[in-house]
């Protein structure tokens, strides 16, 4: 085993240097998650009416287009805090709120 009294290789360092490839793996899975959900939701055969199905498929667009801007433009965090987002879906006859994003 290697010991390095220099400091130079910290924890700390090695976890801020590997913290942005991780938020953008999170950014990506997000996206993938909701063009998938999008695909679901447009070839469902589940009763809903041709009203609600858009307005369903142009919430999960304008979703996937925010985790996109993260994606590509990281940098559009304020002071380097990345705000979190949950989605909420609140299922026809329950109380009960269901994270989905």
């Amino acid at each position: 085993m290697h010991w390095s009294s220099s400091g130079d290789d910290t924890d700390s360092e090695a976890s801020t240097s590997q913290a942005p490839s991780t938020i953008l793996a999170q950014s990506q899975a997000k996206y993938d998650f909701l063009m998938l959900l999008h695909r679901v939701v447009s070839e469902s055969t589940v009763c809903l009416m041709s009203h609600e199905r858009r307005q369903t498929l142009v919430m999960i667009d304008r979703l996937a287009f925010q985790v996109s801007l993260s994606i590509y433009n990281p940098q559009s965090t304020v002071a380097g805090h990345t705000p979190r987002t949950t989605l909420f879906y609140l299922p026809r006859n329950t109380t009960q709120w269901i994270p989905v994003v």
